[in-house]
């Protein structure tokens, strides 16, 4: 049997941390031969660095770190892009009435004692008939009763179709205004402007230039700005040797 792999949740000896740099170093060395790379002068020139191979250093745990908080923040910026581009009034009418009676709902049960609910055996109205089982207006069509779910579907699509618009569109130049849906602008600008912050400190400057760039095109040139990527997006063309 060959030696157990260890994983993070493990203890690593120093003979462990040895024989997974000596592993990586190896690895280099074979691509290198492949690639036709002259191996010793890559080292002479500090290319490979001891550091940077070695498990669970310093810098590679925070590359790790921003890495996952670039994905997080990627990911909340897809959601309310999505959000704001197909706006619907209606729809995010009824899902604030409904946040609301949640919240009073739950400060109610905060300020009750809570009590432990007898568990009673449902009765015939909470069955749910199928197949045969089923009345008549819910199987066949003659029935005056009888309504189609994929045409009353259908209906509300279109509906819906044209209720929607687009926010960012709309507002564009002035997404930080009264007029626009509030706060869910000024949240999308500040995650944008936080996934700016993050590319840039990972050193990634096209997508940290992107989204300081969109964040400038949407809050436009008024005052009481939300965010400070206009300041950001002159030094990261600074940082990047590009003052023009």
């Amino acid at each position: 049997m060959g030696r157990k792999r260890l994983t993070a949740g493990d203890n690593w000896s120093y003979a462990d941390h040895t024989t997974h740099l000596e592993t990586k170093v190896k690895n280099i060395e074979k691509k290198c031969r492949k690639k036709g790379i002259n191996t010793e002068q890559k080292y002479n020139n500090g290319y490979y660095k001891q550091t940077h191979l070695a498990r669970g250093s310093k810098q590679n745990l925070e590359n790790t770190r921003l890495k996952l908080h670039i994905t997080k923040t990627q990911k909340q910026v897809r959601i309310l892009r999505e959000r704001l581009t197909n706006w619907d009034d209606e729809e995010e009418k009824a899902l604030l009435q409904k946040q609301r009676q949640r919240e009073a709902q739950q400060r109610i049960d905060d300020e009750l004692q809570p009590k432990k609910k007898k568990r009673t055996r449902p009765g015939p109205e909470t069955w749910k008939l199928r197949g045969a089982a089923r009345p008549a207006w819910q199987v066949y069509d003659f029935d005056t009763r009888y309504v189609c779910p994929h045409a009353a579907a259908h209906r509300h699509h279109r509906e819906k179709q044209l209720r929607l618009r687009n926010v960012l569109c709309e507002y564009r130049g002035r997404l930080t205004s009264d007029d626009a849906p509030q706060p869910h602008c000024r949240d999308f600008l500040a995650l944008l402007c936080q996934l700016g912050h993050l590319n840039f400190e990972a050193r990634k400057f096209k997508s940290a230039r992107e989204a300081f760039k969109e964040c400038v095109d949407l809050e436009g040139d008024e005052e009481g700005g939300v965010t400070n990527a206009r300041r950001y997006l002159m030094r990261l063309y600074l940082e990047a040797n590009r003052p023009d």
